[in-house]
């Protein structure tokens, strides 16, 4: 529902889902998560770092677990980072970035450089980004790739450099059409127009 853009339904979902799920600490924090990511993209700050804070202390007694599992720690450092707490943020995005290497998860890595560069700017945001493109290319996350080729797309565009930022918005643009992230492909649409491109209308996915 998130990557469809309706976020509003997935908040009224996950309401509905009451409070202790499973005795389970890892099912707990990943409806956290999942409550986290979709507070924050109604722009509810305050509720998105309590629910990530609920996820930690869900997972505070599993140790070091391979990231994979959950990728809580960089969302947590996004909202901190958001929230003034700056040192906290990059603590966070780092730890969980040198857990995905210890375990050699690319798709986790790229998942968290890519959320790096959402606490960063200009040249050092840019080759977060670009690390993230080359770490999740060889991956199968279409999804993730496309997010990280579209906030690429988005940095060289307000850098100025559009010739190049069109062409990660459009392989972004075709990804999240394969992937049926409706939502996200009308961000990238709009934002490949802004840089000059010129996106064709796409047919109904197959099936649908």
């Amino acid at each position: 529902m998130i990557e469809r853009g309706d976020v509003t339904q997935a908040a009224n979902l996950l309401g509905g889902a009451g409070g202790q799920l499973a005795p389970t600490p890892a099912i707990n924090a990943y409806v956290c998560l999942a409550r986290g990511r979709t507070n924050l993209r109604l722009g509810d700050l305050d509720t998105a770092r309590k629910d990530l804070d609920a996820a930690e202390e869900a997972m505070s007694g599993m140790g070091a677990t391979n990231p994979t599992m959950l990728a809580w720690r960089s969302l947590a450092g996004v909202i901190a980072h958001l929230g003034g707490d700056e040192a906290r943020g990059a603590h966070l995005i780092q730890e969980e970035i040198r857990l995905a290497r210890s375990f050699d998860v690319p798709i986790a890595l790229g998942i968290a450089l890519r959320r790096r560069a959402l606490t960063e700017t200009g040249p050092r945001a840019l080759d977060s980004l670009r690390e993230a493109v080359s770490t999740l290319a060889p991956t199968e996350a279409r999804l993730q790739l496309a997010r990280a080729n579209a906030g690429l797309g988005r940095g060289l565009r307000r850098a100025g450099q559009r010739v190049e930022a069109r062409e990660h918005l459009g392989t972004a643009l075709d990804l999240a059409h394969r992937c049926g992230a409706t939502g996200l492909e009308t961000e990238i649409r709009e934002e490949l127009v802004a840089a000059g491109g010129r996106p064709r209308t796409r047919p109904p996915r197959w099936p649908p």
